[in-house]
């Protein structure tokens, strides 16, 4: 839930019987009516069962995803569909923002989604591409799909620099051959170490 204070809420605080873990910690200063300013503290507040990391994991995913949305966004993921690659991408950048959170607790921990989506893209070579595709078994499909494109798309296969996974020609050849999420995502995890 979002929370507000005028003081620093810190890490932990109790309330009731109830332990909550207070994260994405963002202090501002507001003006009031009379001229003056205020600084306070805007943060999100999550019960969590004890101090643990998968306990304060599992509070940061589920103060944004229930369970049933977790499971839509994994199986809307593995249908390949590139409709849902955004959403599923989001998740997977949120999934990491939360290990980093329950790893380091009492970092104030606030979330840029943009910041977290360019971290994780991977951006690889076009020989560690080739490489890479030929370990898969993918080098073939790949080929013959290229050679029957538009001469867009052959003067980016032939002539990039570099090839990023979240690139919507990467995505959407990887879809023609029925490689999608985290597929997509191992082959460029290989290509990198090539």
């Amino acid at each position: 839930m979002k929370a507000n204070s005028d003081d620093h809420p810190g890490t932990y605080t109790s309330s009731r019987g109830k332990l909550f873990y207070n994260f994405n910690i963002v202090e501002s200063v507001k003006a009031e009516e009379d001229g003056s300013t205020r600084t306070v503290f805007d943060y999100d507040s999550v019960e969590v069962k004890s101090k643990g990391a998968p306990d304060i994991f599992r509070g940061v995913i589920g103060s944004r995803y229930s369970p049933d949305a977790e499971i839509a966004l994994i199986n809307n993921n593995n249908e390949g569909s590139l409709e849902h690659v955004a959403e599923y991408q989001a998740y997977m950048d949120f999934r990491s923002y939360a290990k980093l959170m329950a790893a380091n607790p009492e970092s104030s921990g606030i979330y840029d989604a943009e910041a977290e989506r360019i971290a994780r893209i991977i951006k690889c070579s076009p020989r560690q591409m080739r490489q890479a595709l030929t370990l898969a078994g993918l080098r073939d499909g790949v080929e013959s799909a290229i050679s029957a494109a538009d001469q867009d798309l052959k003067d980016w296969w032939l002539h990039a620099t570099s090839f990023e996974e979240d690139h919507p020609m990467v995505i959407a050849m990887g879809l023609s051959l029925g490689v999608s999420g985290v597929a997509l995502h191992e082959l460029f995890v290989t290509a990198v170490s090539l």
